[in-house]
């Protein structure tokens, strides 16, 4: 007399794995995170002012920092072939301001060699060179 089952079948987990079950994770899951990456870049900004810049973040938890921007000695920028880039800005003391992934960097270099540059820095390299000043 036997005590168990002779035979148990059971389903193979290989159907599971139907194929755009497997493509809608991968596809997905990737699609909701640039979504929410680009949410939250379309919610952060930097306004400058005379002597100071808010910078502002956040979609559902919004901060907003306000802080002193004092003489600037150069600014230096690395663009990316897709026209966004990084700029690192010489500050007198250390309040340098880091700027990672900026749109259109060559207009806020500009802007900003306009307006907050050190007259000074301008006159010993010339504004051509003003980015640049702290490298040599």
């Amino acid at each position: 007399m036997a005590k168990g089952p002779l035979y148990v079948a059971r389903k193979s987990i290989i159907p599971a794995f139907q194929w755009y079950l497997v493509l809608t994770f991968w596809l997905i899951i990737p699609t909701f995170i640039i979504i929410w990456d680009v949410i939250v870049r379309q919610h952060y900004s930097i306004e400058f002012y005379d002597g100071y810049y808010i910078e502002r973040e956040g979609v559902f938890n919004v901060q907003e920092r306000k802080r002193v921007l004092p003489k600037i000695l150069g600014v230096s920028m690395d663009v990316s072939f897709f026209g966004y880039g990084d700029l690192r800005i010489d500050a007198v003391g250390k309040n340098d301001l880091y700027l990672d992934e900026i749109a259109e960097p060559e207009g806020l270099r500009a802007f900003l060699e306009e307006h907050f540059v050190d007259d000074e820095t301008i006159a010993q390299y010339g504004k051509s060179s003003v980015g640049i000043a702290l490298d040599e």
